[in-house]
C-alpha cells in the first residue's frame, strides 16, 4: 500500500508545476563527444583539461575538472534588475566530488564559480573542506545544518535577486537564505563568468570536482519551480526551440550531400526551415530561403540539393506551436562550411639533384617556412630553396608522397627575395612529369611559371592543373630561369588532391570497448561506385567481408574481447585507377555487455521508471522477494559494483512457496549466446551471517570494525578458554582486501575478552596491508 500512496503523492506534487519551469538562457550537459558544447546558448571555453567520466545514470554524461582547470561561460543574459549588470539570475549545477577532494592541498576547497574573471569583486562560491556550500559574505550551508559528502551527486540551485535575496537549494529543498548583496554589486554578472574556479583563477587551489549539468536562467526561479527541477541527473528544462543541429553549428568539412537534421522543441506542432548562403537573409526569414514549411512534428530531416564545395551556409528551424495559438519560436541561426573540392597533401619528401646551400635545401619548399596565415610568403631567403645544376645535367626538384593520390593541382610560390626582379632566381620554364612508382614517368607538359612579386605579401601566382591523374611522384625539370646566374629556386609549393580513399572510420582507428553490435562506416571516397570491406583479426589475414554501394556495413557480427583490423577499398572501374585502398584501421571490442546495470531506474513511479516496475518481485509473483526499498530512493546508492546504483533484493523463504524470485520480462527475445559470449556474470553483495556453526564444527561469520590497533579492538572473533601449554594452527585460504587494505583474518591469544586486553596474534592481511603480520599488545 505504501507504493500506491507514493504514486498518488508524486502525481499530486509534480504535475501542476512541471510545465512552469521556463527554458534556461544557457544549458550545458557535457556530451562525451564535445563536453563544452552548448545544449542551449554558447559553447563553454575550456581552460586546462577535463576527464570524461560516467554521469549520474547510464543516460547521463559528466566530466571531472581537475586542479587549475575551468570553463569560461558566455551566458547571454542582458542586464536586468535595475542596474547595468545582470542582477537577477538562477544557476543550476549537478556536481559530485571524490572524497579526497576535501583534503586536497592546500585547503580542500572545490570551486563552483567566479562571477568576475578579474576577481575584483571576490564573487565566488565554493565547497569548503567540511563539505559546506557557500562563501563567507553570503553564508555557508553548514551554519544551517547541511553539508555534502564525497561520491554523492547533488543538484545545487542558486537563486540571486540582488537587493532582495540570495538563496541556496539542493535537490529541490531550500537550504538557507543567504545575506543579500546590492544591485550591480559583487554577485551581479558581467558578460562572462568562470565555472569551477574561484579567487584569481590561477591560484590552482581547487580540488577535483565532477559535473554533469549546468543551467542558467535570466530570472530568479520560484520555490515551486525549483522543486520541480528534481535531483541531479533529472531533465531540468523543456526545449521550446529546435536544438542539436546536424551538421553541428560551426562545423567544417561537411559533405556536399549532407541533409539537415535537428531535435524538435517539445511544444512544436510543425517546423519551418530556412536555408541559404546569406546570414542576413536566413536571420530575417526571407521567403527566398524557406526550404520547408509546415513540416509534421515527427519530420526532423530536410533533404537539400547537392551543395557547392567550400561554401558557408546558414540555416534555422522555427518551431510552430499547435493550434489554437500557433506561436512561432524562432530558432537560432546555425552555420556550417562544406568540404573543399581538394585537400592539401600532408606528407611529402622533397629531393633535388641540384647543389644547394645547407640552409636552402629543397625541403624549404614544403615546410611552410616563410608562410603566414594568409598564405603570403616572406622575402626571407632562408625560407626558400636555391640550387645550381650539376655539371652536364638539367636541374630538377622532385616530390614523393606517402601514397598514391588523385592530384587536382599544384600551387607554386616562386623565388621571392627582395631583389628578385634584378636577380631573376625564380624558375621560368619547367617540364612537369609524374609517376606512380618512381620508375615509369609520364610528362604532364611544359609550364611557364609566373615570377614572384619580391614583396612580403606574395601569394601563389601559378596553378598547375593535374586533372585528377593518379601519382605518387612529381618532378619539375628546370628549362630556364628569370635570370642568367645559373642559380634557380622556389619559395613554396602545395599539392592538392581529390579524396579518392575512404576515410574517417567508425569505429575510430584504435577505438576500444566497441559494441559487438556496431556497424562499420566511413566517409566515402569521392566518386566511388562501391566499397570492398576487408576484415580480420590479424594484420596479414584480412578477407573480403562485404561489398556495398554506400559507406556502411550495418552489422559485422563481432566477437567479444577481440582486436579487429579492417580496410576499405573504394572502387570505380571507369577511373584510370579503378581501386583506391584506404588506410589499415583497427579497433577492439568490449570484453562484455551489460544486460542491466540498474543505472536507468529513477524514483518516478508515475513514469514507470522505478526499479520494481521492471523487476517484478513478490508483490507480483507471490514469492518471498522484495525488490527496491520501500522509501525513496528505491535503488541502492552506496553498495554498488560500478556506476551509481544497484538493485536491493530482500528475500524471505520461511513461508510458502519457500523461495524468492525477481523477474524481468524483456520486450524482445534475448539471445545471450551470440558474439562469442561464453559466460554470464552476476555481481552480488550480500550480508554475511553474523555467526553460524555447522554440525561438523565449521564456523561462518562476518567481519566488523575498522582495525585491530592500539586499543580499538574493532573486530569480531570466536574464542575458547585454554590453559596450560599447547600449540594452535590456522589456515587462511583467502582474504578479500578490496573493501579495505587492512582487512585481516588469523589467530589470536589474549588474556580475556575484555576490551583492551593483552593479546598477541598472527594474521593474513589483504590488499596492501603487508601479507602475514604479527602484532602484540
Amino acid at each position: 500500500m505504501k507504493r500506491l500512496m507514493l504514486l498518488l503523492l508524486a502525481v499530486a506534487l509534480t504535475t501542476p508545476v512541471q510545465a512552469a519551469v521556463p527554458e534556461p538562457q544557457g544549458a550545458w550537459e557535457f556530451n562525451p563527444s564535445d563536453p563544452g558544447r552548448a545544449t542551449i546558448g554558447q559553447p563553454l571555453e575550456l581552460v586546462g583539461t577535463v576527464e570524461k567520466i560516467p554521469g549520474v545514470h547510464a543516460a547521463d554524461s559528466a566530466v571531472q575538472i581537475g586542479e587549475g582547470s575551468y570553463y569560461i561561460c558566455t551566458h547571454g543574459i542582458a542586464p536586468n534588475g535595475g542596474g547595468t549588470k545582470v542582477n537577477q539570475w538562477t544557476l543550476l549545477i549537478d556536481f559530485s566530488y571524490p572524497p579526497s577532494s576535501l583534503s586536497d592541498l592546500p585547503n580542500g576547497y572545490n570551486d563552483l564559480f567566479q562571477l568576475d574573471p578579474t576577481n575584483a569583486d571576490d564573487s565566488d562560491w565554493t565547497i569548503n573542506s567540511s563539505g559546506a556550500i557557500g562563501i563567507g559574505a553570503v553564508g555557508y550551508s553548514n551554519a544551517h545544518g547541511y553539508t555534502t559528502q564525497g561520491d554523492t551527486w547533488y543538484r545545487m540551485v542558486l537563486v540571486v535577486e540582488n537587493g532582495v535575496r540570495q538563496d541556496l537549494y539542493v535537490d529541490g529543498v531550500e537550504i538557507f537564505k543567504g545575506n543579500q548583496q546590492g544591485v550591480d554589486g559583487r554577485f551581479s554578472l558581467t558578460d562572462v563568468i568562470l565555472l569551477f574556479c574561484a579567487g584569481n583563477n590561477q591560484d590552482r587551489d581547487d580540488a577535483p570536482i565532477n559535473v554533469s549539468s549546468v543551467g542558467i536562467w535570466d530570472r530568479p526561479l520560484s520555490a515551486a519551480e525549483i522543486a520541480s527541477l528534481g535531483r541531479a541527473g533529472d531533465s531540468f528544462f523543456r526545449r521550446k526551440r529546435a536544438s542539436d543541429p546536424i551538421p553541428a553549428d560551426g562545423a567544417g568539412d561537411v559533405p556536399i550531400t549532407t541533409d539537415l537534421t535537428w531535435t524538435a522543441g517539445e511544444y512544436a506542432g510543425t517546423h519551418n526551415v530556412y536555408f541559404g548562403s546569406s546570414w542576413d537573409q536566413v536571420d530575417a526569414a526571407d521567403p527566398a530561403t524557406r526550404v520547408a514549411e509546415g513540416l509534421a512534428l515527427d519530420v526532423t530531416r530536410v533533404d537539400i540539393e547537392q551543395l557547392d564545395y567550400g561554401q558557408t551556409y546558414y540555416w534555422r528551424v522555427d518551431e510552430v506551436n499547435a493550434t489554437p495559438d500557433r506561436t512561432v519560436f524562432e530558432g537560432d541561426v546555425w552555420s556550417f562550411t562544406t568540404e573543399p573540392f581538394a585537400y592539401p597533401v600532408a606528407n611529402i619528401v622533397a629531393t633535388t639533384n641540384g647543389i644547394s646551400d645547407p640552409t636552402a635545401g629543397p625541403e624549404k619548399t614544403i615546410d611552410g617556412s616563410g608562410m603566414n596565415a594568409d598564405d603570403q610568403h616572406s622575402t626571407d631567403s632562408t625560407a626558400m630553396w636555391l640550387a645550381r645544376a650539376p655539371e652536364g645535367e638539367a636541374l630538377y626538384i622532385q616530390y614523393e608522397f606517402d601514397r598514391l593520390y588523385k592530384l587536382h593541382e599544384m600551387l607554386v610560390w616562386n623565388y621571392n627575395v627582395q631583389f628578385e626582379m634584378l636577380l631573376g632566381f625564380g624558375l621560368r620554364d619547367v617540364t612537369v612529369a609524374y609517376s606512380e612508382d618512381g620508375e615509369n614517368w609520364t610528362t604532364l607538359g611544359d609550364v611557364e611559371l609566373a615570377q614572384a612579386t619580391a614583396t612580403g605579401t606574395y601569394t601563389a601566382n601559378t596553378a598547375i592543373a593535374f586533372g585528377g591523374i593518379a601519382a605518387r611522384y612529381v618532378r619539375m625539370t628546370v628549362n630556364s630561369g628569370f635570370g642568367t646566374s645559373g642559380q634557380c629556386g622556389l619559395s613554396e609549393v602545395r599539392f592538392l588532391f581529390i579524396p579518392a580513399h575512404a576515410r574517417e572510420p567508425q569505429p575510430a582507428d584504435g577505438a576500444v570497448s566497441v559494441d559487438v553490435k556496431s556497424s562499420l562506416s566511413w566517409r566515402s571516397g569521392r566518386d566511388a561506385a562501391s566499397h570492398e570491406v576487408y576484415l580480420g583479426t590479424a594484420l596479414d589475414s584480412l578477407v573480403l567481408f562485404d561489398t556495398v554501394d554506400g559507406a556502411i556495413v550495418p552489422s559485422a557480427d563481432l566477437v567479444f574481447g577481440t582486436t579487429y583490423y579492417w580496410q576499405v577499398v573504394a572502387v570505380n572501374e571507369t577511373d584510370a585507377v579503378g581501386t583506391w585502398a584506404g588506410d589499415l584501421w583497427s579497433f577492439a571490442t568490449q570484453e562484455f555487455a551489460s544486460i542491466d546495470g540498474f543505472e536507468s531506474y529513477t524514483d518516478d513511479i508515475d513514469a514507470g521508471e522505478a526499479i520494481f516496475d521492471t523487476w517484478l518481485d513478490g508483490w507480483a509473483n507471490n514469492t518471498g522477494s522484495t525488490v527496491g526499498y520501500l522509501e525513496t530512493p528505491f535503488a541502492e546508492k552506496t553498495i554498488v559494483h560500478s556506476g551509481g546504483q544497484s538493485m536491493p533484493l530482500q528475500y524471505d523463504n520461511t513461508e510458502s512457496p519457500f523461495y524468492s524470485e525477481a523477474e524481468r520480462r524483456f520486450e524482445t527475445a534475448q539471445d545471450w549466446t551470440g558474439n562469442g559470449a561464453d559466460a554470464l556474470r552476476l555481481f552480488v553483495a550480500g550480508q554475511a551471517p553474523a555467526f553460524v556453526e555447522t554440525a561438523d564444527g565449521t564456523i561462518v561469520m562476518n567481519g566488523i570494525g575498522t582495525d585491530v590497533w592500539n586499543e580499538a579492538d574493532q573486530f569480531r572473533f570466536v574464542h575458547k578458554s585454554l590453559s596450560g601449554n599447547g600449540s594452535m594452527a590456522v589456515r587462511v585460504d583467502y582474504v578479500d582486501g578490496s573493501p579495505n587494505a587492512w582487512a585481516k583474518a588469523g589467530i589470536m591469544v589474549r588474556q580475556d575478552a575484555e576490551a583492551g586486553a593483552v593479546n598477541a596474534f598472527v594474521a593474513m592481511t589483504g590488499g596492501d596491508g603487508g601479507g602475514a603480520t604479527f602484532q602484540q599488545r
